[in-house]
């Protein structure tokens, strides 16, 4: 009996000996994720000089806060985490869902879309239709991309275009910034971002988005 007691006790100073020396190492770890992943966002150091295309500020989509977010967006999809700065002038354009119809192929299993009339939102949210040749350009790329798409916006800045969508996903919001490249008349992602808003731009050189 005794020896059934002592041993119990030596496998529960075993266990807790091993907590002891794995607490360090989760500290260390859980610092690490903190660095790395700020607002939802994972944080891979770059050269802004050399690769940053456009810099992005965003905030909760779900308006739970008001905290901005500041980061720089490079040519090959990467966001490192910056200090705050002022933003470009932008113009935004808001365009009305019912612009894409959603669809599910069957044989692709995937959710896409169809162009329908194209219609704006004005100041008041009334929908207008289009008259824009660049929004109408805009949105037929924007009929190519994948699943339902909840919002639909327009930003001009800095002499060039970008659409911000959210998409309708399970578990969790994609917010998506794409860049319009008139050149290829085609819409290039820069990044995805968790339910966090783009709200600001300030565009560095999109010229380093590699052209197919």
């Amino acid at each position: 009996m005794l020896l059934k007691i002592v041993k119990g006790l030596l496998i529960g100073l075993a266990s807790l000996v091993g907590l002891l020396l794995l607490l360090p190492v989760a500290v260390m770890l859980l610092f690490l994720m903190t660095e790395m992943f700020d607002a939802g966002v994972r944080s891979i150091p770059f050269d802004v000089e050399q690769h940053g295309v456009v810099d992005v500020i965003v905030r909760n989509h779900h308006g739970e806060d008001d905290t901005l977010y500041y980061y720089n967006l490079s040519a090959d999809g990467r966001a490192q985490q910056t200090d705050p700065f002022e933003p470009d002038a932008m113009t935004v354009t808001r365009i009305d869902r019912s612009s894409l119809e959603s669809y599910i192929d069957r044989g692709q299993n995937k959710v896409l879309n169809r162009l329908q009339e194209v219609y704006v939102c004005d100041d008041n949210g009334n929908r207008i239709p289009n008259t824009d040749p660049l929004v109408d350009a805009v949105m037929h790329q924007a009929a190519k991309l994948e699943h339902d798409i909840m919002e639909l916006r327009m930003l001009q800045t800095g002499g060039e275009t970008f659409l911000y969508t959210e998409l309708n996903v399970n578990l969790w919001c994609p917010c998506e910034l794409y860049w319009y490249d008139p050149v290829e008349d085609r819409l290039v992602e820069l990044y995805t971002f968790n339910e966090l808003e783009v709200v600001g731009l300030r565009v560095r050189d999109v010229g380093r988005v590699k052209r197919p």
